[in-house]
């Protein structure tokens, strides 16, 4: 394959990974409008809680760094989202990063309680 396929590659994992971000993130949006998604979105904000809180390795981000140096680029430390925040804000501070987790967290919790409770 040609660097530039891999990057391709690498481009397609990047919005895979977007993907299950946004999802975890507005998950419990969608658990309003359509109940049975629950079930995919708590096992992933589980997920996202598990690689945020222990510094686990995330399987997209190791995805790729092991994709980065086929497509000519270096790979990054951290996780994903720090590496492009701190692209795009010149940094990214792991206390707001836990906070802001737990003030989604809050929301989805309070967008369930709606769904099942109201």
């Amino acid at each position: 394959m040609t660097e530039l396929a891999y990057r391709t590659l690498i481009a397609f994992v990047l919005l895979l990974h977007l993907g299950f971000v946004v999802f975890v993130v507005l998950g419990g949006v969608l658990v309003l409008f359509w109940h049975p998604i629950v079930w995919l979105h708590i096992p992933a904000v589980a997920w996202g809680l598990l690689v945020q809180f222990t510094d686990s390795s995330c399987p997209f981000t190791s995805l790729e760094n092991k994709l980065r140096p086929l497509g000519g680029m270096a790979c990054y430390t951290g996780s994903c989202i720090e590496h492009y925040l701190s692209l795009i804000m010149g940094g990214a501070n792991r206390k707001l990063m836990n906070l802001a987790v737990l003030l989604i967290l809050t929301a989805n919790v309070l967008m369930y309680s709606y769904t099942y409770f109201h």
